[in-house]
């Protein structure tokens, strides 16, 4: 297939996707029912976002043009993707890449999103058989040039070893932070909601923790997150929450906390289900040292544009596009450098 069919198949799969049929409504039903951190509310946002983001015709050619793509190479590479089902289809915009580059595309698909990644590889076949070509679903990973996985799926650091003999690229746990000023107004914070409560904030991209100035007024924070409470109905986030409550409490430690979110003063950016972490500044100087000392964990930065630099705006953290890589490793470039060898 040449880039021109790809991009076109991937713009029929969108279309296809949206008539939103009984088959795909028993495949969510079936990947809810298989992992209770999937939600119909939280595969649906996910789905809007992967169909009006990553398959839009419009943005699948300005991507492909911005790595001046080839139409076919000569010799493709086989490129293993160890897919991630932290959240529904959490690894779909590494697959584009990979399907886009022209090398051959080897998959090891996690169980939790299995179904859902199945559907739409099985309607990509119906519409183009020809993309049994160029995507392979495997039982185990083998016979493969170069690899992509998250690290946390290497249970040893045996197969850390094995894997690192090729070209890779592994991604480790990271969250984003959030720089409060203290002048937030009630829709600011409602929308810093949707950044730390989507996915139950398994996300790599939700924020884990927030920095904030000294006497920050945390009353302020949770009454205006109260439009998230309904997070409290899901019994794995509950049972989370309620469990780091109780630490909270059996060991005194000072803490802030809602019915649903546990507040913790912690300096690590990743932070457990149910509860978010905090650090206070003291001047904009202090908070560029901290965001120094912590840039191995940090995924992106969270806030007010005008009143920080390179922040994402308060409720987008979600919202990236083709061109916005995880952990900051540029994969298309990744790919593009083993066509050089």
């Amino acid at each position: 297939m040449k880039l021109n069919e790809k991009i076109q198949l991937l713009a029929d799969l969108k279309e296809q996707w949206q008539k939103n049929d009984e088959n795909w409504q028993r495949v969510v039903n079936k990947a809810v029912w298989n992992n209770p951190w999937y939600t119909k509310e939280n595969v649906e946002q996910r789905v809007t976002y992967i169909q009006n983001y990553f398959l839009k015709m419009d943005n699948l050619n300005q991507f492909s043009q911005k790595y001046a793509l080839p139409d076919l190479i000569i010799q493709p590479k086989i490129i293993a993707l160890r897919t991630h089902g932290q959240m529904p289809l959490d690894s779909f915009h590494d697959f584009i890449a990979l399907f886009l580059s022209g090398h051959t595309v080897q998959l090891l698909l996690d169980d939790r999103d299995k179904p859902l990644f199945m559907y739409l590889l099985n309607t990509m076949r119906k519409i183009n058989p020809a993309i049994t070509n160029h995507v392979q679903v495997v039982p185990r990973l083998k016979d493969f040039d170069a690899v992509i996985m998250h690290q946390n799926d290497l249970s040893s650091q045996l197969l850390v070893d094995y894997f690192g003999k090729y070209p890779h690229l592994f991604r480790t746990n990271k969250k984003s932070v959030a720089i409060l000023s203290g002048k937030e107004t009630p829709t600011d914070i409602d929308l810093l909601g949707r950044d730390v409560f989507y996915y139950f904030g398994l996300n790599h991209r939700s924020v884990g923790k927030i920095l904030v100035p000294q006497n920050y007024n945390f009353t302020y924070l949770l009454d205006n997150l109260q439009g998230w409470n309904a997070v409290k109905d899901h019994n794995k986030y509950h049972n989370n929450f309620e469990y780091h409550y109780a630490l909270a409490l059996l060991n005194q430690t000072p803490h802030y906390a809602s019915k649903y979110l546990l507040l913790l003063e912690n300096n690590a950016v990743l932070s457990p289900v149910g509860t978010l972490n905090y650090s206070y500044y003291s001047d904009k100087n202090d908070l560029a040292n901290k965001l120094i000392e912590q840039r191995h964990d940090l995924q992106c930065l969270v806030g007010d544009p005008k009143w920080q630099d390179n922040c994402v705006p308060f409720g987008e953290v979600h919202y990236a596009s083709l061109e916005t890589y995880d952990n900051k490793q540029d994969v298309m470039s990744f790919l593009k450098d083993l066509m050089k060898d």
